[in-house]
């Protein structure tokens, strides 16, 4: 037994000089020595893990929305114009109760051309989703502000060909606008001027027209 014991500590002397011997200038890595200013990567894994790849979504423009319903013109005096701007060209005036293809809707305003043809938009108060049944214009006529005077001032009796004409202070395109024709109102003609006709009677505050939205 002590044999034994003297063996194995012979062992274990013999081995620590053999390093000590080795590598006494020097530093051990596995079956070798290296110099001091030197890491040791015996035993350390070289894999480095892979930077997580983030993607970000892209930002979506909250204003702008992808439509695609039917919607019914719902006011008289509506134009579509080629930007969705109030500034833009007007391109052309809406028919009452008219349909139209919502296609893209840009803030307050709706795109109605389709994809591919040039830009036609109309604003979104000027639509609703179900179709109106009667036109404004042709329900609610204004009453008279004056009363009609005897037959024979009036020298002829007209109707209005648009609701797109203006009535005016004087004769002349340059005068205060006063108030909107009805289409189909009746009307009186008192006096005629060139190209216009004065529908009210004299003493009364003087509106006039021009002839040919009266048909005369």
């Amino acid at each position: 037994m002590k044999a034994l014991a003297l063996s194995l500590a012979l062992f274990s002397l013999l081995t620590t000089d053999v390093w000590a011997k080795n590598c006494r200038n020097s530093q051990p890595c596995g079956n070798s020595c290296i110099s001091w200013n030197k890491t040791c990567r015996i035993g350390i894994s070289s894999y480095v893990a892979p930077t997580p790849t983030i993607r970000t979504p892209s930002p979506t423009t909250s204003h702008e929305t992808a439509v695609a319903s039917d919607l019914y013109v719902q006011d008289n005096d509506t134009y579509s114009v080629n930007s969705p701007n109030h500034t833009a060209r007007r391109l052309r005036r809406m028919a009452f109760g008219e349909m139209v293809r919502a296609y893209q809707q840009v803030g307050d305003w709706i795109r109605i051309s389709e994809p591919g043809q040039p830009d036609e938009w109309i604003t979104r108060q000027s639509l609703t989703l179900s179709k109106p049944p009667h036109s404004p214009a042709q329900s609610e006529k204004p009453p008279l502000k004056y009363e009609l005077s005897e037959p024979k001032d009036v020298i002829a009796w007209s109707h209005a060909q648009t609701d797109a004409a203006f009535t005016y202070a004087l004769p002349s395109r340059t005068a205060p606008r006063l108030r909107r024709l009805v289409l189909g109102e009746k009307l009186p003609v008192y006096e005629l001027m060139g190209d216009w006709a004065r529908i009210t009677p004299a003493g009364a505050d003087e509106e006039w027209v021009i002839r040919r939205y009266l048909g005369i």
